[in-house]
């Protein structure tokens, strides 16, 4: 008798955790979609801030974090906070291996090194081929150089701050919730099902015709999950 009381306790509490996953993942995407596609139409087109690179990365880059930077962190931070308070919240941050650690920070610099050595091949470089990056290289002084700096720093801080918001939302908590409501390859699927679908809007935008739009939404999904 006491066996089978266990296990009913057990068969119950496995049915209400599966029950928990999936309000959570529904709460997810309700808010994480909701919020995202109801500013598409006031912010989804690139902003003119400037002729130079930077300026126009920047005028990119912004409206695109406004549109899908912080909804996932904001709808992980309402659930856990009105939805699941009694869960110790699992962020998904894993201390990296100390070879992953050597590989980011001397592929980081070798990046940094291979770019230098092209700046300094436009900026000196008599090639006709060179001609257009060397008018994008010219000298740039006082408040011209200093603008071009700020943009390129602000535009960098955008886009880390959006991918961390996204990878703490969409592989901290919805991974960990979809796994463990449909199994690990099910799981996995629904998962970036969902992130490739979040995108959906921003894609159509991006392309001329329905076609492409739903090409590259299904290819961006494949994408996902590789990732």
């Amino acid at each position: 008798m006491l066996l089978l009381s266990t296990e009913r306790a057990a068969r119950s509490a496995h049915g209400a955790s599966k029950r928990q996953d999936a309000l959570g993942i529904a709460l997810f995407v309700l808010l994480t979609f909701g919020f995202s596609w109801s500013l598409v139409p006031f912010f989804g087109q690139a902003w003119a801030f400037g002729t130079s690179i930077p300026s126009r990365l920047l005028g990119v880059v912004l409206p695109y974090v406004i549109v899908m930077g912080w909804q996932p962190l904001a709808a992980v931070l309402i659930i856990r906070t009105w939805a699941e308070t009694d869960d110790a919240l699992d962020a998904g941050l894993r201390p990296a291996g100390k070879r992953y650690l050597v590989l980011a920070t001397c592929g980081t610099l070798a990046i940094v090194g291979v770019a230098s050595l092209v700046k300094w091949l436009v900026s000196s470089a008599t090639q006709p081929w060179f001609g257009p990056l060397a008018a994008l290289s010219g000298a740039q002084t006082g408040f011209d150089g200093l603008l071009t700096t700020a943009c390129l720093v602000a535009t960098l801080l955008l886009i880390w701050a959006q991918a961390i918001g996204e990878e703490l939302g969409f592989r901290g908590y919805l991974l960990e919730r979809s796994m463990r409501l449909c199994g690990p390859w099910f799981g996995l699927a629904l998962q970036a099902f969902l992130w490739g679908a979040w995108y959906a809007p921003v894609i159509l935008l991006s392309r001329a015709n329905a076609s492409g739009a739903v090409v590259a939404s299904a290819t961006f999904v494949v994408t996902c999950l590789l990732l």
